[in-house]
């Protein structure tokens, strides 16, 4: 008893010391979030209620952006350690997180980043902002520089007796070059160029800042790479060679033992126990209710995302939404023009632009917007061509350093598939009335009558695209109109420059603009348009879409089992040969594309 008192009079004498020693209950609380970059980090949110079911959620740029915010100024938290495996992010996204990073440790919060490997120059970019950057011994930093390499197509059609026939209108307009070309031509090789001396410059200018080199030295240790940790270490591109659990001690002992809080800011996953059936019809029910509207003012964060299509899309319970489809879009930008809760819109924009026709359509919904209240555009990794085309009636237009955009240029291509027919024994016998009804016709290149009527409308369609662009942005503009459009792409900083932009800046950075603009104070929301599927939406529309679904599966289905061990052995190079045989795609259906050039996969 006598030792229960003692002990309770020392706790006493502690607690009526602490504000002397200023320790504070909030001191004591300190906690250190665990954050791991794991797989893709998508753009837009999966439309999809089942997505998450049963597992966490793939993370998209915003929710990461708004995880590290919430951090930032969370006075329990002291610091973040970052740990990879095998993390999948654009350049502009690698920019956008290393710029969080840098807010975190301008509020005195501390970024440690645990690497196995740094197996490529991109991951080394990104986490090379830490306060401290941890490789294990065994490990390799690979800074090395940026490597990329174009697709091309034309040999692969030649083995599959097909031919393509491409207009391009503006010299540096390349986008056919995949499927008329083994290599780039002159114009496209000298644009390449240009963005990859821009993007090589970025590299080595925010590397050097974060590692207090100048970009002399860090050059000389790029050309020099790739190096062991030890090497690495002693010459200042990490700072520690430990184990995974030995540095989390070392930052915990930092940090007054603070504790690991990996799963922060997490909403509880949603199971399905089919051991259970009340609770599952209760997991069932909340998911097929349509969340409950609000009033709450608002601005409204609309994607564009992947390849600009004229129609619906594909959508369905097993597929995700294409957020590149005119039709879906146009009824979300109207909807975002008149509904009185929304004081304003950002336009997220992460495409490299299709179909003519659809990013017209797209434009011109923006533009109702643009009449009712603040129109802002945020361009993610790629923003060019089509996906420049429908950002061009922006009142500010954000990117990032990195982002690919521009493109102002159209192309046009049909592919010609008589010889494949020929070479499987299969034989079609035309019948024609009409001097031009054989125009897009698959079995014989244009004639040149055909190809002049092409190119009239071509040029007409590339009038109208610049005087899109003039409509906004003349007084912007540091050049002629025809010296910027022609095709050309550039870096986003280039496009600063050149008047294409109007600011270096991500998604939060727009959004923050057009709160301020909208006049909103503290209190406002975000609002996703298109609203996101409910269970009861996509099963609905499935009642009256089978034949839509099941072709969207097999399409799928076709996709991976031609691709498994491609998608194994090169994953980015597949996902790029997909890309673009959907862009071809789109091109057989739209006739006139506005598309980025050659798809350039960068390690």
């Amino acid at each position: 008893m006598q030792l229960q008192r003692s002990t309770l009079g020392f706790m006493a004498a502690v607690l009526c010391l602490t504000p002397a020693f200023g320790w504070t209950q909030e001191q004591a609380a300190k906690k250190i979030v665990h954050l791991e970059l794991k797989g893709p980090i998508l753009e837009a949110p999966q439309d999809n209620p089942l997505s998450g079911l049963g597992g966490k959620e793939m993370p998209t740029t915003r929710s990461l952006l708004d995880k590290l915010e919430t951090i930032r100024t969370d006075p329990s938290v002291d610091a973040v350690f970052v740990t990879v495996d095998e993390p999948a992010m654009g350049l502009a996204q690698v920019q956008e997180l290393r710029s969080a990073f840098e807010r975190l440790k301008a509020n005195d919060k501390e970024v440690y980043v645990h690497l196995d490997s740094c197996y490529t120059t991109g991951l080394y970019w990104l986490t090379s902002v830490a306060s401290k950057l941890a490789v294990v011994p065994t490990g390799d930093v690979w800074v090395t520089g940026l490597y990329g390499e174009q697709l091309f197509l034309k040999d692969a059609l030649t083995y599959l007796h097909l031919d393509a026939d491409v207009i391009h209108i503006g010299d540096y307009k390349s986008a056919g070059e995949i499927v008329s070309r083994n290599d780039p031509s002159p114009a496209a090789l000298e644009m390449i160029n240009w963005l990859y001396d821009d993007l090589y410059r970025q590299m080595l200018e925010q590397i050097a800042s974060s590692r207090q080199l100048t970009t002399e030295q860090l050059q000389k240790l790029v050309d020099q790479g790739p190096y062991g940790a030890e090497e690495a270490q002693k010459l200042g591109l990490i700072d520690e060679v430990m184990g995974r659990k030995e540095f989390v001690d070392w930052v915990k002992a930092r940090h007054g033992d603070a504790p690991f809080e990996k799963n922060y800011g997490e909403s509880e996953t949603k199971h399905l126990d089919f051991s259970d059936p009340f609770a599952f019809f209760k997991i069932f029910g909340e998911m097929m209710t349509p969340p409950e509207e609000s009033s709450t003012p608002s601005v409204a964060l609309i994607y564009v995302e992947g390849p600009i299509i004229t129609g619906e899309g594909e959508e369905g319970m097993f597929s995700s939404t294409n957020r590149g489809a005119s039709t879906p879009l146009r009824k979300a930008l109207h909807e975002a023009a008149y509904d009185d809760s929304v004081k304003a819109v950002v336009l997220r924009v992460d495409s490299p632009g299709g179909s003519a026709v659809a990013s017209d359509i797209i434009w011109m919904a923006t533009q109702e917007v643009a009449k009712n209240k603040p129109f802002i555009v945020s361009m993610g990794n790629v923003a060019g061509s089509g996906g420049y085309y429908v950002s061009c009636g922006a009142d500010r237009i954000f990117a990032e350093p990195g982002t690919l955009t521009g493109s102002i240029g159209v192309v046009g291509m049909k592919l010609v598939t008589k010889g494949m027919w020929d070479w499987m024994g299969v034989h079609w016998h035309p019948v024609q009335r009409g001097t031009n009804a054989d125009i897009m016709a698959t079995d014989k290149l244009w004639t040149p009558e055909h190809r002049a009527k092409i190119e009239g409308w071509m040029n007409s369609v590339y009038g109208v695209f610049k005087e899109r662009v003039l409509l906004k942005r003349k007084d912007k503009l540091t050049k002629p109109i025809d010296e910027l459009a022609g095709g050309r792409v550039y870096t986003g900083a280039q496009a600063l420059q050149l008047g294409l932009v109007d600011q270096l800046g991500g998604l939060k950075d727009a959004l923050t603009y057009a709160a301020l603009q909208a006049n909103l104070g503290e209190e406002y929301e975000i609002k996703l348009l298109p609203k996101p599927k409910t269970l009861f939406d996509l099963f609905m529309g499935e009642l009256g879409g089978e034949a839509r679904m099941g072709a969207a599966l097999n399409s799928a289905g076709a996709l991976n089992t031609l691709l498994p061990m491609l998608q194994t052995l090169e994953p980015q190079k597949a996902q790029a040969f997909i890309r673009t045989l959907r862009q071809l795609q789109t091109a057989q259906q739209e006739k006139i594309l506005l598309a980025m050039p050659s798809e350039i996969v960068i390690y």
